[in-house]
């Protein structure tokens, strides 16, 4: 546009969706917003309907005087009469409303152009807008964002002139006396914009507004639900994102970006939301238990230490090392539970007792011990000889035991060490079960006072957590409670597990050097380096998202966003994935355990079996569904039906 019109010297100039935007898809999603305000709730229900037609029947009111706009005063004076609330209550409303209007404006990536064109070209211009906010508010907003140098505010509001009317560009010929022809008006709404400018002579540009551009792209099934969450917090994500990603693209089309640019949208939209309200929920609850400091358990804290060191920089914190190998051969007497749980899978993914061996990294004197009891270290492994074998290494659990005692030694000093005696700690991991929690616990005899904080926990945390008194709380689903939540800690929680992937291998010990502690790793395969590789990219998009609205909002303000957030964007993502996404992720991959260098599908999209067979195997069967046609997903429900399974 500038390039273009350099010889335009007059400007009129929109503010709303113009030079700001509001981090919310629409204004009318400022008043959801302030739904979830305990105050709010307090004085009135339904507060956004009642609003609407509050400033519907104000700018009736205002039309039958002959006026052309109405005012905040008058839009809560008409509140008032129809929700039956006090005048102080009224006051008080407005006063949210204004504060929640403040918070949600920020300058757009045109209104930071259009500032450095004035100032490089010495431009004049002058603000006019349509609005029924007073004056000394928009002076505050515009100030707020940085928005100076103009030469006049036309407010109609104040003037009862507006572009609507074409009066208000009256004024403006008025105020620069030039002819229409030598001004250029901007705005977003074609009508009062443009169509109305130009009837009065002006030259217009016509701006499309970041929010609008996903109402642009196809069809949403065939592109992204990730720009639809309707929190408040998920929604100034995705209005930052749109502005600030989008805008310069004038496309908010995910099937146009390269793999990692995608990723990084649905780590700005979907992950970015979730782990902030997680960040801030922890700290409220880690100062309500009194916690005086915060270890990240390896490896699924890894993203979330670094959000809460962004977050809450006065906390101290530690990324502590923690794996079922860590705490579990050291100490274990190899329960039934925990051969099937742990050494099965390493097992089920070796051809041979020696192979085991090494991905364990097991002492040399139990492969002896073992194979003095017959257990032929190079020979080939079927179901029938595993069976036997984890049978036989349960009942060899002293030696397995003694073997592990320096090793022992250094995991009960590392955890000493990280968790001090005489401090509470509190102790953060993704979920679910808790048995990180426990095997740490037990490792100090109980000895400790920590407290374990996690996005959410299964029912078999009652059993591991519970009935032991470790206590423990949970982000968004406890013990299995919440049942419109249950996802959480069920289908999704691979899909969870695999946007919190740590960037480097399983730990399987430590060793005390010069009073500092190595971690000892497990190699990372190709394939699962892929996998890691696309988490990264959901995580940097995420953390850009929270590094950037920390700069345009106030921790206060972040935080009042995060009220009555329950992660129910996210799950209605994972719930209804768009084509275009499920084939996404199709190339993901997610991993059992120690000696899996292959992995699975996430999702099964492409794998060779049966439709049934796959929904049945995916472990985000939703995304699966997502890909068949409609004729296929009636023969695949057919089936399901008569198999007593649930549609997809």
């Amino acid at each position: 546009m500038f390039a273009t019109d350099t010889n335009i010297t007059h400007f009129s100039v929109d503010i709303f969706d113009t030079l700001v935007f509001r981090l919310t898809k629409t204004p009318v999603d400022v008043f959801v917003g302030m739904e979830a305000d305990p105050e709010v709730k307090r004085i009135i229900d339904n507060f956004t309907d009642y609003r609407v037609h509050g400033e519907s029947l104000a700018r009736r009111m205002a039309a039958t005087d002959g006026r052309e706009e109405t005012s905040l005063d008058e839009i809560y004076e008409c509140l008032s009469l129809l929700a039956r609330c006090s005048e102080e209550d009224a006051r008080v409303l407005k006063a949210k409303e204004i504060a929640a209007e403040k918070r949600a404006i920020k300058l757009s990536v045109f209104g930071r152009e259009f500032l450095d064109h004035i100032k490089k070209t010495g431009a004049r211009y002058v603000v006019t807008s349509d609005m029924y906010l007073p004056r000394d508010v928009i002076d505050d907003i515009l100030e707020n964002v940085g928005i100076t140098g103009y030469e006049k505010l036309f407010l109609s509001s104040e003037t009862q002139k507006s572009k609507h009317h074409g009066t208000a560009y009256d004024l403006v010929v008025d105020h620069f006396k030039v002819a229409p022809t030598e001004i250029m008006h901007i705005g977003d709404n074609w009508y009062p914009d443009v169509r109305m400018a130009e009837l009065r002579g002006f030259r217009t540009h016509h701006l499309t507004p970041s929010n609008s551009l996903m109402h642009r792209v196809k069809r949403a099934k065939d592109n992204t639900f990730a720009y639809y969450g309707g929190h408040a917090l998920s929604q100034a994500f995705i209005a930052r994102f749109l502005e600030e990603e989008c805008y310069k693209r004038a496309t908010a089309d995910v099937t146009e970006l390269s793999e990692e640019k995608y990723f990084e949208a649905i780590g700005a939209t979907i992950l970015a939301p979730f782990v902030t309200a997680f960040s801030i929920w922890l700290a409220e609850n880690a100062s309500k238990h009194g916690v005086q400091k915060m270890a990240f358990l390896a490896r699924d804290g890894q993203f979330m230490q670094k959000v809460f060191d962004l977050l809450h920089p006065e906390w101290e914190t530690s990324y502590v090392a923690a794996s079922r190998r860590l705490t579990t051969l050291p100490f274990t007497l190899l329960r039934p539970e925990v051969v099937k749980n742990f050494l099965h899978t390493t097992l089920e993914n070796s051809e041979t007792i020696s192979e085991f061996f090494v991905k364990l990294r097991v002492a040399e004197s139990i492969k002896a011990h073992m194979q003095s009891l017959g257990f032929d270290p190079d020979a080939k492994l079927d179901r029938r000889s595993r069976k036997k074998f984890l049978h036989g290494l349960s009942e060899n659990s002293g030696p397995l035991l003694r073997a592990f005692g320096a090793e022992r030694e250094a995991v009960v000093a590392y955890y000493e060490r990280e968790f001090p005696e005489g401090q509470k700690s509190g102790l953060v991991d993704l979920g679910w079960r808790g048995s990180l929690q426990a095997a740490i616990e037990e490792c100090l005899n109980g000895k400790r006072d920590i407290v374990g904080f996690y996005a959410g926990t299964s029912w078999d945390a009652i059993d591991i957590l519970e009935r032991r008194g470790f206590p423990h709380e949970a982000f968004t689903c406890m013990n299995g409670m919440g049942s419109y939540q249950a996802e959480m800690t069920g289908r999704y929680r691979d899909i969870l597990e695999f946007f919190f992937s740590a960037d480097h291998g399983s730990v399987y010990s430590v060793v005390k050097e010069n009073d500092e502690y190595t971690w000892l790793k497990f190699d990372v395969s190709e394939a699962e380096h892929s996998a890691m590789q696309r988490a990264r990219y959901i995580q940097n998009g995420a953390f850009k998202a929270i590094e950037d609205l920390t700069e345009k909002l106030s921790y206060d303000d972040i935080k009042v966003l995060t009220q009555g957030y329950d992660a129910s964007d996210a799950w209605q993502f994972m719930q209804t994935p768009s084509r275009h996404d499920a084939h996404r992720f199709s190339s993901v991959r997610v991993f059992s355990g120690i000696g899996d260098e292959i992995g699975e599908s996430l999702t099964m999209i492409g794998e060779k079996n049966s439709h049934q067979r796959n929904l049945k195997r995916s472990r985000w069967p939703e995304a699966y569904a997502a890909t068949l046609g409609k004729l296929t997903r009636a023969r695949v429900n057919y089936v399901r039906k008569k198999k007593k399974l649930s549609k997809v």
